[in-house]
């Protein structure tokens, strides 16, 4: 059976990614302030011997973690990404366009510049409890959304009462840092910066599976996501219902890059830049196509942006943002209509 050049693409792409992937997530595991040959790291973990107590900690509780948290963070981001530029039919789409991320940074806020606001103990950047601020924050505004998607009647209204949220979200969080004191200040804005350093080992497997399932979800809502790109009134004429998908479409997004922030912080760039990858390599906007090149390419930019990071001692919002930013202007400029091609 012959096979189209689509797929035989999609195939090239997805083998080449995960290669690429693999050397860096080997690279991120190597790399670090102790340097240990592959031998010595592989010889730790398989066949541990005495001596190798240490190598074997940094490896499980420190680089492990970090290296699957920027992997998984960087897909779930890329998915996210490819979900509201589909939802809103807007290539300037991202996951922080419905304020749940803006959500979830105002709880941290709450929590890190509350000393001074709201005379109550201040907590540093790290831990759980911030990680279950920015969880409850990121889980109350997607209810919000939910609620507002299921009341308004079309997705541009949706799409300003997401900037509007997060506009005001900005503004408390504005009023926080200028009462707030100069150490919780510093916390809260280390937080905003990104990192994928402060997950465990349990919470990197989380989110790794959290978003291994959201693409089998988002690969089974493919063929609706390509007919709603068409138009809801095309849409609904062919027996969709617009609203329930709408919601499912923000339920999933809300889940996702809520969970991310809470432990990574506002990571950004990753989800606006990495969908255009997939899109201008496989030439298609068909989401059956895109799902899975689209989170090794997602993966791979989580863990070649916390390695520059890391080399550059810089932040990772720096790194994101440097990449993902002239990657959207090029790609914009050299074909603005890409996102609204038939799949």
């Amino acid at each position: 059976m012959a096979v189209s050049p689509l797929l035989r693409k999609t195939m090239v792409y997805c083998l080449s990614g995960a290669v690429v992937l693999i050397v860096l997530f080997i690279i991120g595991i190597l790399t670090g302030p102790s340097d240990f040959a592959p031998d010595q790291l592989f010889r730790a973990l398989a066949h541990p011997q005495p001596g190798d107590e240490v190598v074997r900690a940094i490896i499980l509780e420190a680089r492990l973690p970090r290296a699957i948290t920027a992997m998984a963070s960087g897909a779930g981001l890329a998915l996210c990404g490819l979900l509201m530029q589909s939802l809103f039919r807007n290539p300037l789409a991202g996951p922080s366009v419905l304020g749940i991320t803006s959500g979830a940074s105002l709880c941290v806020a709450l929590l890190v510049l509350g000393q001074a606001a709201l005379a109550w103990p201040a907590a540093s950047s790290g831990g759980p409890a911030v990680v279950a601020a920015g969880i409850l924050g990121a889980a109350a505004v997607l209810m919000l959304v939910m609620t507002a998607s299921a009341r308004l009647g079309n997705t541009t209204s949706l799409l300003l009462f997401g900037i509007l949220l997060g506009h005001f979200v900005g503004a408390v969080e504005s009023v926080l840092q200028h009462r707030a004191a100069a150490t919780s200040l510093r916390s809260f804005v280390l937080w905003g910066m990104g990192r994928f350093t402060e997950t465990p080992l349990p919470a990197a497997l989380f989110l790794l599976v959290l978003t291994l399932a959201a693409f089998l979800v988002a690969r089974r809502m493919a063929p609706a996501l390509n007919l709603f790109m068409l138009g809801e009134t095309y849409a609904r004429s062919m027996g969709m219902h617009v609203r329930r998908f709408r919601m499912g479409v923000v339920a999933l997004t809300g889940i996702v890059a809520g969970s991310i922030t809470a432990w990574c912080g506002p990571v950004a760039f990753i989800g606006l830049a990495m969908p255009h990858v997939a899109r201008l390599v496989l030439s298609t906007s068909d989401h059956r196509a895109l799902a899975w090149p689209l989170a090794i390419t997602g993966a791979a930019a989580g863990l070649l942006s916390d390695l520059l990071a890391r080399w550059g001692s810089v932040p990772l919002n720096a790194v994101t943002s440097l990449i993902g930013a002239p990657i959207v202007i090029l790609i914009i400029f050299r074909n603005g209509s890409f996102l609204r091609r038939t799949p």
